[in-house]
């Protein structure tokens, strides 16, 4: 996965200690997110690691660039990638699944785990559609938010209705997403996880105007181009929602957005 450039400043921060998958812990500062001056396809890692109770100049190093960072093999030459003592990795799906799995944040079990991944997976198809009607960098019209908020196909149980498989717009993922979740408060599981941190990206991720540069449009700073059109759908899904309000409301994820500061997109 890669993210497009952005004409932004440099900006490196100092980090800490991380526990790799073999139990073993790494020395401060060891731990460096390399990506463009924006959150992107790196704000679910630094939201998984808020979570954990690890920041920037503390605990991990969040390297922004405005222009491709060396050593960016893992990731065929682009960004994001993930730098460790153990190594690096690149694409945004891998770089989750080590987070995640390096922070106690993917599940007690190996199929928590595996639906974990699933959900991840559903989101990336939704929004995968979602650009099919609003691509990347393109200004969204009127009818553009009204095929996806208001029309399509609704079936959200059984069988998924092939006949209409080219009109699975927002309000089909989001029956279909709910019908899997479990029913204890969390997307899946008993605790807090990335399946969680997935949906609140996806759904609830918003830039207030004091983190954004100057022109940067509205649309751009919320959910599918809409906050309140996406929570609108939302209600039609309490579980969805309660996974949501578990991540907002958790105090990692309120300290991470009290520092973020500006952001270029």
């Amino acid at each position: 996965s890669e993210s497009p450039p952005f004409n932004h400043s440099q900006r490196n921060i100092d980090i800490q200690p991380q526990s790799s998958m073999s139990g073993m812990t790494s020395s401060p500062s060891s731990l460096t997110l390399k990506y463009w001056n924006g959150r992107g396809l790196m704000e679910v890692p630094r939201l998984l690691l808020a979570i954990a109770g690890k920041f920037p100049t503390t605990d991990y190093t969040d390297a922004r660039f405005n222009a491709p960072a060396d050593n960016l093999e893992s990731n065929l030459g682009r960004m994001p990638v993930v730098s460790t003592p153990e190594g690096s990795v690149g694409q945004s799906i891998a770089i989750n699944y080590y987070i995640a799995s390096t922070n106690n944040l993917l599940g007690t079990t190996p199929l928590e785990g595996a639906r974990i991944i699933s959900v991840q997976a559903h989101v990336q198809e939704m929004m995968d559609a979602f650009r099919k009607i609003v691509p990347y960098g393109s200004t969204p019209t009127a009818e553009d938010l009204n095929k996806w908020f208001d029309s399509g196909a609704t079936d959200s149980s059984g069988a998924a209705d092939r006949s209409k498989r080219s009109e699975r717009f927002l309000q089909w993922w989001v029956g279909r997403i709910e019908a899997s979740l479990d029913s204890n408060g969390y997307a899946i599981g008993s605790q807090l996880s990335l399946a969680d941190v997935i949906l609140y990206n996806a759904f609830a991720e918003v830039l207030l105007e004091s983190e954004r540069g100057e022109g940067f449009a509205s649309w751009r700073a919320e959910p599918m181009c809409s906050l309140a059109r996406t929570n609108k759908v939302l209600e039609t899904a309490p579980k969805l929602t309660s996974a949501i309000e578990k991540v907002k409301e958790h105090a990692g994820t309120k300290k991470w957005l009290s520092m973020r500061g500006v952001q270029g997109f």
